[in-house]
C-alpha cells in the first residue's frame, strides 16, 4: 500500500486495492489513525440501542440497508466543546451522511456546522453536563454495505480556516486560525509561528497551549506574498513584479482582488490559481486583460471536472501590463475566510504532464488492451512526448508510443503473452521530450476512486503509478432460459440451469444464491449445488417460505452465482467466480 500524509492532521493514509483472478479494483484510502478506533455492531438504529464510546475515538460504520441509522451515546461536562469529524465522500464513499447530536431528552443540541469537501464537520458545545446522542444517516433512502463512514469524535474546536498557511522556510509569521466552537459567531485566534528550515513541503504544528488542535502548514522554496488589502478596485491593483506567488483570500462575499504585472513586451506568461490547502471552498475565476479592456486570457475552476486548478496562458501586451481580475466562481453569493487561494504567476516555460484516465486496467493472456492518456501542455510545448512504461513484466509486450507533435491524447497498446501468470504489476508511465536542446522528462500522475465531488480526498489525490492486473482465462459460464415460471409458497422449485465450459476446465463447479439481487427477495433461498466434473446441466432448488404475501410482490427476479477453485502450475490457489447472465 502507498502511504501518505492526510488531511485530517490525526491521521495518515494509506491506498489498498483487491485483486482476484478477474482483475483488479481502483486504489481507495486506508486511514491509519491515532485515536481509539470502535467498529459499529447492530443493531443500534434505535436510542436505546446506542452503543455508548468514550472520547476521544474513531468511529467506523456503515449505513446498510434502506433505512438504516446508526446511535452512538456519549457523555460531555457542561461547557465542553465536542468536534464531529465524518469523513464518507472524501474516502470515494456514495454515502451523503446526515448527523444530528442531541442531549438525553431528544433535543437537539445547538451546533455549529461546516464542510470539508462533500463532508460535514459538527461542533456542539454542551449546554449541561449528561449524555448525549450521536445520529447518522444518509440523506436518502439508500443503504448498502458501500455507504461507509468514519467520524472522528474529539474534544476541541475545529478549525475553519488557517491564514496564511505558508510562508518561507525558517521566517517567523503571524498566523491566524478561525475556529468553530459550537458558537453562533466564529473565533479568531492568532500564533507568532515558526515555519521550519526545512525542505518544501508540509508539516505538522502543534499549539504549545493546547487549545488548538494540530494543523498541517507548508513550508516553501520561494518567497510567498500575502495578498494586500484591499486590492479590489483597478486603481489599488497589487503590484506583481515579475514571477509571484501569492497566498490570498475572499474574505468576503464580495471581495475580488486584482494584480498589475509589468513585463517586457511579447512575453509570454503562465498563471496557475487553486484552492489552498487543497481542502478550502475556493472556485477560482481569473480574467487576464490589457489597460484598455481586451481580454488576454480567461478561465475557472469547475468542480468536479478537472484537478482543482484554474490554468492560463497569455502573452504581455506592447505596453507590458496584463491586469489580473480574480474572484470566486460564486461570487457575490459566497466567500469569506476560509475561501484562500494560492496564486502563482511565472514565464510560461515549456511543460506537461500526463494523465492514464483510471489507475487500474486488465489484461488477459493471449490478449491486448488499450490504456487512454491525456497530455497536458503549456507554456507553447508542441514537440513529440515518448512514452515508457516501467514495471512490465517479460511476458507483456510494450514497444513504446508516442505523443505526435500537437496532440493531447493517445492510447498505449499492451499485448500479453499465452504464458503470463495472473498478477497485478505496479506500472510508472514516464514522458520524454525535447525541449531547447535538452530533455524534459516526466512521470504521468492516475487518479484513484478515493475522493469527493470536489476532488477532495483523504491524503493523495493521484498516485504515481497504475495497477495492470493480468486475469486469468474463464473457466466457465452459467446461464439459464429466462422464462416466467410459477411456483407455489412453501414448496422447493427446482430450475433449470446451464454451465458452459471454457477453456478445457473440466472441475467442480458450486452453485449458490446471488450475492447482490435487484429486488427484495421476499424469503426466497437457494440450496448450494455441486456441478460435478463434465456436467453441464443442473437444477437449482429454489425454496419459497410459507410467510410470502401472495398479490403483494408479484414476482421476483432472482440471481444466481457459482464459483470454482484451481490450482495453477505455480501452486497459487485460486477461485474463479460468475453470476448468471440471465
Amino acid at each position: 500500500m502507498r502511504r501518505s500524509r492526510s488531511q485530517s492532521d490525526a491521521a495518515d493514509t494509506a491506498f489498498w486495492r483487491l485483486v482476484s483472478a478477474q482483475g483488479g479494483t481502483d486504489a481507495r484510502p486506508f486511514v491509519i489513525g491515532n485515536l481509539p478506533e470502535w467498529i459499529e455492531t447492530e443493531s443500534n438504529s434505535r436510542p436505546e440501542l446506542a452503543k455508548t464510546v468514550s472520547i476521544p475515538v474513531a468511529l467506523n460504520g456503515q449505513i446498510c440497508g434502506e433505512r438504516d441509522i446508526d446511535y452512538f451515546r456519549f457523555s460531555a461536562e457542561a461547557g465542553q466543546v465536542i468536534r464531529c469529524d465524518v469523513a464518507a465522500r472524501r474516502l470515494g464513499c456514495p454515502l451523503d451522511p446526515h448527523v444530528v447530536l442531541t442531549d438525553k431528552t431528544g433535543q437537539t443540541a445547538t451546533c455549529s456546522q461546516d464542510y470539508i469537501g462533500d463532508d460535514p464537520v459538527i461542533v456542539m458545545r454542551a449546554e449541561r453536563a449528561g449524555n448525549y446522542l450521536l445520529r447518522i444517516s444518509n440523506l436518502s433512502h439508500r443503504g448498502d454495505a458501500s455507504f461507509v463512514y468514519r467520524i472522528n469524535l474529539e474534544y476541541g474546536p475545529h478549525i475553519r480556516a488557517v491564514f496564511p498557511a505558508i510562508a518561507p522556510r525558517g521566517t517567523t509569521q503571524t498566523v491566524e486560525f478561525l475556529l468553530s466552537d459550537g458558537t453562533d459567531q466564529p473565533v479568531v485566534l492568532q500564533r507568532e509561528i515558526v515555519f521550519p528550515d526545512v525542505p518544501a513541503g508540509p508539516f505538522r504544528w502543534q499549539d504549545p497551549s493546547g487549545d488548538l488542535p494540530t494543523v498541517t502548514l507548508w513550508v516553501a522554496e520561494e518567497n510567498v506574498l500575502p495578498e494586500r488589502e484591499s486590492n479590489g478596485a483597478p486603481e489599488h491593483a497589487q503590484r506583481l513584479d515579475g514571477s509571484s506567488r501569492i497566498i490570498g483570500q475572499f474574505g468576503s462575499r464580495m471581495d475580488n482582488d486584482r494584480f498589475t504585472l509589468q513585463s517586457a513586451e511579447q512575453k509570454s506568461w503562465l498563471l496557475i490559481c487553486r484552492a489552498f490547502p487543497r481542502w478550502c471552498s475556493t472556485l477560482p475565476a481569473v480574467h487576464v486583460q490589457d489597460v484598455h479592456g481586451s481580454m488576454l486570457a480567461s478561465g475557472r475552476r469547475i468542480p468536479g471536472t478537472d484537478d482543482g486548478i484554474c490554468r492560463l496562458e497569455w502573452t504581455a501586451p506592447e505596453d507590458g501590463i496584463s491586469r489580473i481580475d480574480l474572484r470566486d466562481l460564486r461570487f457575490a453569493a459566497q466567500g469569506g475566510p476560509e475561501f484562500q487561494y494560492l496564486l502563482e504567476v511565472k514565464e510560461a516555460l515549456s511543460e506537461f504532464s500526463l494523465e492514464p484516465t483510471s489507475d487500474h486496467f486488465n489484461l488477459k493472456p493471449g490478449e491486448s488492451t488499450k490504456i487512454p492518456v491525456r497530455v497536458r501542455r503549456s507554456g507553447g510545448l508542441n514537440s513529440a512526448i515518448d512514452l515508457k512504461l516501467t514495471g512490465l513484466p517479460a511476458e507483456i509486450e510494450f514497444n513504446g508510443a508516442r505523443i505526435e507533435p500537437g496532440r493531447n491524447e493517445t492510447e498505449l497498446i499492451l499485448t500479453a503473452s499465452e504464458t503470463v501468470a495472473g498478477d497485478s504489476f505496479p506500472v510508472q508511465l514516464v514522458g520524454i521530450a525535447e525541449v531547447n536542446g535538452g530533455s524534459l522528462r516526466r512521470v504521468a500522475s492516475c487518479p484513484h476512486a478515493g475522493h469527493d465531488t470536489s476532488g477532495r480526498s483523504l491524503g493523495l489525490t493521484h498516485l504515481d503509478h497504475f495497477h495492470l492486473n493480468v486475469v486469468h482465462r474463464p473457466l466457465f459460464r452459467i446461464f439459464c432460459s429466462e422464462a416466467y415460471q410459477y411456483a407455489h409458497r412453501g414448496s422447493v422449485f427446482p430450475y433449470s440451469m446451464q454451465v458452459e465450459r471454457l477453456n478445457g476446465f473440466e472441475g467442480e463447479i458450486f452453485v449458490q444464491i446471488g450475492d447482490r439481487q435487484n429486488r427484495d427477495l421476499d424469503g426466497i433461498q437457494m440450496r448450494t449445488v455441486s456441478v460435478e466434473p463434465g456436467q453441464t446441466e443442473l437444477l437449482l432448488p429454489i425454496v419459497l417460505p410459507e410467510t410470502m404475501a401472495i398479490n403483494v410482490q408479484s414476482q421476483s427476479q432472482l440471481y444466481a452465482q457459482a464459483y470454482a477453485r484451481l490450482s495453477e502450475a505455480d501452486g497459487q490457489s485460486l477461485s474463479f467466480l460468475v453470476q448468471s447472465e440471465k
